[in-house]
């Protein structure tokens, strides 16, 4: 799948997020870079406590505070760098060029509120059109997102729509301003498969009508398989392979990518037992000294175990910026298959 576009609308380096708690600082995010260009989907995938969702909310400038706050590194929408921003300047961005899509629609959306209150609201922060304009607007918006007679849902209460329609409506919420970013944090998870391959069809509909470039955060490798141009995989805060989807899956280039890929059950093969990766993630309070994977990983070496490894070119090659972190990629006939 070849990405709609070439400029870079969204350019990370080096971001770095600390929590103060209770077992001490811990950085969830830890030296992240990546990039996102216009009509590009990058997949960003790992397991449950692996800083996903915690990097979609420090892109927005919204991490819980006082406890969460970003320590290091630049966040560049279009050339603007967010992280030194006020929170008043970033209240004229966040929802008008960078907008996010929350895993859980039932909590996104007011229950006192109806859907048209609520798509009214996220159209004026960027439009001072008469409230029949609105709504005009707002109907477009929900019949583009695939929603069946669209002027009568503005009128419904959340509880009166369906998991999938609701999913439908946070996201003309973060169409409404016409972004150029959106985060979407693992919204089909709450779906039936086949509402899912809907709204992911919907998606790439959408993406390639307006242009926008969408981070899409999930654990599912078959969900990046089926609408992603590039993967970032991460483990323990840190990015640990990145590169195009024909690449990743094709030459992984760090055992935990490969495992990854190993555990999506497939409709083919039989299998008594899917495979599984032995042990648990690190506790981000006590993160071994070299490869955060190491402990888990079948190839780990002394030096895994003592030394955090760089970004080295993957096995689909530099030119394609494809990278991983793993040392034993300086040997070029190794593979983690």
């Amino acid at each position: 799948m070849a990405a709609g576009g070439d400029s870079t609308v969204l350019k990370v380096r080096g971001l770095r997020v600390e929590i103060a708690s209770a077992a001490g600082v811990i950085h969830p995010v830890d030296d992240i870079s990546l990039d996102l260009r216009a009509g590009e989907t990058l997949g960003l995938v790992g397991e449950s406590g692996s800083g996903k969702s915690m990097t979609g909310l420090a892109l927005l400038r919204l991490l819980p505070r006082p406890a969460a706050r970003i320590v290091a590194g630049r966040i560049e929408l279009d050339g603007t760098d967010l992280v030194p921003l006020s929170e008043g300047a970033m209240r004229r961005i966040r929802g008008r060029r960078i907008a996010m899509i929350l895993q859980d629609p039932q909590a996104s959306l007011n229950p006192a509120f109806t859907i048209g209150n609520q798509l009214f609201e996220a159209l004026r922060a960027g439009d001072r059109s008469p409230r029949q304009g609105l709504r005009a607007r707002a109907a477009g918006l929900l019949r583009l997102l695939g929603l069946p007679a669209p002027e009568e849902r503005l009128q419904a209460y959340p509880h009166q729509l369906s998991g999938g329609m609701r999913q439908r409506v946070v996201g003309a919420i973060a169409l409404a301003s016409d972004p150029q970013v959106i985060v979407a944090d693992e919204p089909t998870t709450a779906l039936d498969l086949t509402i899912q391959a809907q709204y992911l069809a919907l998606l790439e509909d959408i993406q390639k009508r307006t242009g926008v470039a969408i981070l899409f955060i999930t654990h599912d490798f078959g969900v990046v398989a089926r609408l992603c141009h590039r993967v970032a995989v991460m483990y323990a805060g840190r990015i640990v392979e990145q590169g195009d989807v024909r690449d990743i899956f094709d030459r992984p280039s760090h055992p935990y990518t490969a495992a990854l890929i190993r555990s999506v059950p497939s409709l083919t093969a039989r299998a008594a037992r899917l495979p599984a990766i032995a042990g648990q993630p690190p506790p981000l309070s006590a993160l071994p000294a070299g490869c955060s994977f190491a402990p888990r990983c079948a190839h780990a070496q002394p030096r895994c175990l003592a030394q955090a490894p760089p970004e080295l070119p993957g096995r689909g090659g530099a030119e394609n910026r494809h990278v991983a972190r793993c040392w034993r990629l300086e040997d070029p006939s190794w593979t983690p298959d």
